[in-house]
């Protein structure tokens, strides 16, 4: 049994052993044919093109930011709006609701 251990973990270890011979000769034609400034070049240029589209992503944030703040502002606006016409008995949607019944009587009434 301990013999056939042995044998095992020598054809494990000789098999690992051509698999590191393979990978050791694939590096090496990687590395002849790598052209190491191009390389170089390229990740110089996507370096660049990252900082520009953050610069742009960070624009674009605080435009629709901007944008957003002003539609908090306009809620506000129309609260107190509703709460004056609250206060003083006027029901906006009621008043939209008899000014289209109007609109369609009157609409009715003279397509005849």
């Amino acid at each position: 049994m301990d013999v056939l251990n042995k044998f095992q973990t020598l054809k494990s270890t000789q098999a690992m052993g051509e698999a590191m011979k393979g990978v050791t000769k694939a590096m090496g034609q990687m590395n002849r044919q790598m052209n190491l400034p191009s390389l170089q070049k390229i990740m110089q240029e996507f370096e660049r093109q990252n900082e520009k589209m953050e610069m742009v992503t960070e624009v674009m944030g605080d435009a629709i930011d901007d944008a957003l703040e002003g539609d908090e502002e306009e809620e506000e606006t129309e609260d107190l709006v509703n709460q004056v016409l609250d206060e003083i008995g006027i029901d906006v949607n009621q008043e939209v609701t008899w000014s289209f019944q109007l609109l369609l009587f009157h609409a009715c009434w003279l397509s005849d």
